[in-house]
This record gives C-alpha cells, sequence and structure tokens, in this order.
C-alpha cells in the first residue's frame, strides 16, 4: 500500500506545475490561497509561498516607478467601474441593487488590502494618511 503524498519536497517539475496553477486561481481568478489549497491538495501555507514567489517575480520584472504607475493605473480602473456601479444603482430594482453595492464593497475592500499591504499594514497606512509631509 502506498501512502499518498501530503506535502513538499516537491520535485521541480511538482512545484513548477502547481506554481502555474496557483498563479492562474489567485491572480486571475482571485481565490483565497484557502481554497485554491484545498482544491490542489497542498498545504496553504506552500500556497502562500506560491503567491510571495509570484509577486517576487512581478517586482523583479519592474522597476518600482512602474509598479507604483500600475497601482496608479489599476486605482483609475476602480474609479471609473465605480461610477458606472453608482449609475446602474440608480435605476436598479432591489434584487439588483444587492448584488451592485456587493460589488462596489468588494472593490473598495480590494482598495483598501491593496495600499495597507503595500504600505506595510495599516498601521503604517494609517501613519502615511495622516502625515503631512507625505504626498500621494
Amino acid at each position: 500500500m502506498s501512502e499518498e503524498k501530503r506535502g513538499g519536497p516537491y520535485t521541480k517539475p511538482q512545484q513548477e506545475k502547481r506554481r502555474r496553477q496557483v498563479h492562474e486561481m489567485y491572480f486571475e481568478k482571485g481565490r483565497s490561497a484557502v481554497s485554491i489549497a484545498r482544491e490542489l491538495g497542498v498545504n496553504r501555507n506552500t500556497v502562500n509561498e506560491d503567491v510571495r514567489f509570484w509577486c517576487a517575480e512581478i517586482a523583479s520584472e519592474y522597476k518600482k516607478e512602474r509598479l507604483s504607475e500600475m497601482a496608479s493605473g489599476q486605482f483609475e480602473r476602480f474609479e471609473l467601474q465605480r461610477e458606472r456601479l453608482m449609475c446602474l444603482l440608480e435605476s436598479a430594482g432591489n434584487d439588483e441593487k444587492l448584488r451592485i453595492e456587493k460589488l462596489m464593497f468588494d472593490m473598495d475592500y480590494k482598495m483598501f488590502s491593496l495600499v495597507t499591504k503595500y504600505t506595510g499594514g495599516f498601521r503604517n497606512f494609517e501613519k502615511l494618511m495622516f502625515d503631512d509631509r507625505i504626498q500621494f
């Protein structure tokens, strides 16, 4: 009887395949690390390490200024989408209003998460927001 493998170390091909799957599920489909780990049958920490790997890969491809430009562009797209949703909200029925409000909440939450993640957490974000010397 062979026991099914429940964790690392992984062979290089296994690792590369898993990382591609994690990239697709996390970055393209927006799934959580827990749901990805459950579906792939790996530890959540393995998925988190793969996400860190991809973040480092992406960061190494772009200079810091480029990342700042990308974040700025993403915020602008969020705002445009939010404006369109606000227009829809005014003319929507009750059932549709809840769906639109949920979309808006999800967008706001993602924006806040992105900002706090890249400013070193909520406490640092709070300091940055109320420090007059720093300009965004």
